[in-house]
């Protein structure tokens, strides 16, 4: 820095007595030929000195508060456990005490978590877990921070509060609000039931109902429609001293769509809490099944194994056939024509070539597993969409290989690992090809080596659709999934969305909106939206909107395209009917579509159920703090406000630090100094044009 400093001097030096010494018409006065010189200079100087580019380093020191977090119980339970307005103002006062010492931050929780929130105590879920987890968010750069949480202690959703903040490591300090005296109280628990059923079926409701401080209680339960007409007679239950009752209904739907019903329990003369004595649920009831038509070449253990994954759904209904018995179809075409869709297993063969269904088979959506008794060459000429060209008699061990481009339907993570880990599937030694536009959901693995062969592909949305799964065996699968879950879950729900896929060989309409029909309070509603042009071609980048509305609110959105479909995130919607709609534009071109949305209240919090002040209790002992109890008045405990207090600002461990911070500066990037140069230039200019030297 120096030596550039020397150099600056010199050269300006040097080139300021040049010009103002050696200039022999020069009829300046000395005075301003001094003067000039040293703008002269000053300028030269400051060229020179910007051309080393020089940084100036800077040193700042700041004292620095440790956090302190107030997270609040925002969950309409806490409007029974504490008077909402004394709360407040508590709180208020407690920041004005820590104010000096910390530098605090506010958190809103519930079934979700905000910062610097307002005293709203409408959620309808507690979850610790997202208020911990926006703390380590917020603290990820200070590691002297203390919590105070405020709440009755009732959590119903999330992670568990003492796991979820195991990875916070800060001092946590409770403060109990509440009641925590249990009066005698019948309750409706758990309903289980269907989300879907059929019209002329009845479904199954299993309900449980539990009692508190109430062993010899005898309650009516009753159901009837969201309109109030009774459905079933009433069941009168009797405890006898036991927790719980069950009871289990098989209701038959009368209309079809989106059906809601109400269940009702008498209260007790002297209950206390009465919000839970009611709770909706609602089913989805639909016209028709899907009928699925599996078509085999002769007896097999994969035909089996689809048709109980099919059985353990109501929506399908299945028939196997073998190809055999298919006169009875040629006398009968229109009993071809009544199924959604038809799996060929080891058809076409040489044995059953399928001339004569061909025409009927062309207008149908088709799964085909292939087998050892599959023509290639037959197969080959029924446009499934894969072409298979044999090197020999050879068939390989392929392993299942995920193929991450897939985005026909979702895949979660949990499934797509044990989809991998299934037995590998026979397929034939073969050269592979496939139509373009279509999909892979699986590639072949050959000794652990992925390769680019298929070995579950789906063909692209036309007039028909298919699916080829080049391999036989799958009934090695579902024992695999029942050895490894104890339940064959995960390879039914791959066998239904491939299924579903299938089913709907052409777009329902060029805006396809997929929003479920039941949704709760306490989740998230994401929506998705598919988007085709009026060639049913898929389009990915076009403006699309959502609106929701309800009889006393309306709620609008934007869809946000993500790879070749649209998203959007709505947020946790209040208990009520809606009626959504949504339209996109395409060029010329406006498409809508609309349906309806029912969001219910799984009633997990009520403003009369008791505190749990245990759980703030192991919370501050486990995590070096202390709990208080603050009750529900100004009365109750008056000095656990003033000890919480002195509690925190007595912590030794929680001290404001200095730290320092070292920033380099550029002079180039400062304005000022071209400012100072043009200014020197100028004045130089003018002055010697002003007296005739120029």
């Amino acid at each position: 820095m120096l030596l550039s400093i020397l150099i600056s001097c010199t050269v300006a030096a040097l080139y300021a007595m040049l010009l103002y010494t050696r200039n022999k018409r020069d009829e300046l006065a000395k005075g301003w030929r001094l003067v000039l010189a040293g703008l002269r200079f000053g300028f030269v100087f400051f060229i020179c000195l910007l051309f080393f580019f020089p940084l100036v380093k800077i040193k700042r020191e700041r004292i620095e508060k440790p956090r302190c977090f107030l997270v609040i119980d925002q969950s309409s339970s806490m409007r029974g456990a504490a008077d909402t307005a004394l709360l407040e103002r508590n709180i208020r006062e407690l920041s004005e005490k820590l104010s000096p010492k910390f530098e605090l931050k506010t958190v809103g929780m519930a079934q979700d978590a905000v910062l610097n929130p307002g005293f709203s105590f409408n959620g309808t879920a507690t979850d610790y877990s997202r208020a911990f987890n926006l703390i380590q968010q917020q603290n990820a750069d200070n590691d002297l921070a203390a919590v105070v949480l405020f709440s009755d202690g009732n959590n119903n959703s999330g992670q568990e509060p003492v796991s979820a903040y195991r990875s916070l490591a800060l001092p946590l300090y409770t403060v109990g609000l509440g009641d925590t005296n249990l009066y005698p109280d019948i309750f409706i628990g758990q309903v289980l039931t269907n989300l879907y059923a059929y019209k002329g079926n009845r479904f199954p409701v299993h309900i449980r109902i539990g009692q508190h401080r109430a062993p010899h209680a005898v309650a009516k339960l009753s159901l009837r429609t969201a309109d109030g007409m009774q459905v079933l007679k009433d069941t009168v239950l009797s405890f006898n001293g036991q927790k719980e009752q069950s009871v289990a209904w098989n209701i038959e739907p009368q209309d079809s769509g989106l059906c809601r019903y109400v269940l009702m329990l008498d209260p007790l003369p002297d209950e206390y809490d009465r919000q839970n004595n009611r709770r909706t649920f609602a089913v989805r009831v639909l016209e028709n099944r899907l009928k699925i038509l599996l078509l085999a070449h002769a007896p097999h253990p994969d035909l089996s194994c689809l048709r109980q994954s099919l059985q353990t759904q109501e929506k399908y209904q299945t028939e196997v056939v073998l190809a055999k018995d298919l006169a009875d179809f040629l006398k009968n075409p229109a009993r071809l024509e009544a199924y959604d869709l038809v799996v060929l297993h080891g058809l076409p063969s040489n044995r059953y070539p399928l001339h004569e269904f061909k025409p009927l088979l062309e207008k149908k959506n088709l799964f085909y597993l292939l087998s050892a008794s599959t023509s290639w060459q037959l197969l080959n000429g029924m446009d499934a969409g894969i072409t298979v060209q044999p090197r020999g008699e050879r068939w390989n061990e392929a392993q299942a290989h995920f193929n991450p481009g897939f985005s026909l339907f979702n895949v979660s993570a949990q499934d797509q690992t044990l989809w991998e880990k299934f037995p590998p599937l026979q397929t034939p030694f073969a050269l592979f090809s496939s139509l373009p536009g279509g999909q892979s959901l699986f590639t072949q693995s050959i000794l652990q080596v992925p390769t680019a062969d298929p070995l579950l592909w789906i063909s692209p949305p036309g007039n028909q659709r298919t699916a080829v799964c080049c391999g036989t065996q799958l009934w090695k699968w579902r024992l695999a999934n029942f050895q490894e879950k104890d339940n064959t879950e995960s390879f039914d729900l791959l066998i239904d969305k491939c299924l579903q896929l299938l089913c709907q060989a052409k777009p329902e309409s060029n805006l396809n909106v997929h929003c479920p029909a039941t949704w709760r309070t306490t989740e998230r509603l994401t929506v998705k939206a598919y988007l085709y042009n009026a060639s049913f071609e898929k389009v990915e980048n076009a403006p699309v909107h959502f609106t929701l509305n309800r009889k006393d609110a309306e709620y609008a959105f934007d869809f946000v395209p993500e790879n070749d479909h649209y998203t959007l995130d709505a947020g946790f919607l209040p208990e009520g009917e809606y009626r959504y709609s949504a339209q996109a534009t395409v060029g010329d071109e406006t498409y809508h579509t609309q349906g309806y949305l029912s969001v219910s209240d799984p009633q997990l919090e009520n403003p009369r159920q008791p505190a749990d002040h245990a759980l703030l209790r192991n919370l501050a002992l486990t995590y070096q703090g202390e709990f208080f109890q603050a009750g529900k008045t100004a009365q109750e405990n008056a000095t656990a406000w003033k000890d919480l207090a002195q509690a925190l600002l007595q912590r030794q461990d929680l001290k404001p630090q200095i730290r320092t911070e070292e920033t380099y500066l550029s002079p180039l990037n400062r304005t000022w100094i071209l400012m100072v140069l043009l200014a020197f230039l100028g004045f130089e200019y003018f002055a010697r044009k002003r007296f005739g030297n120029l």
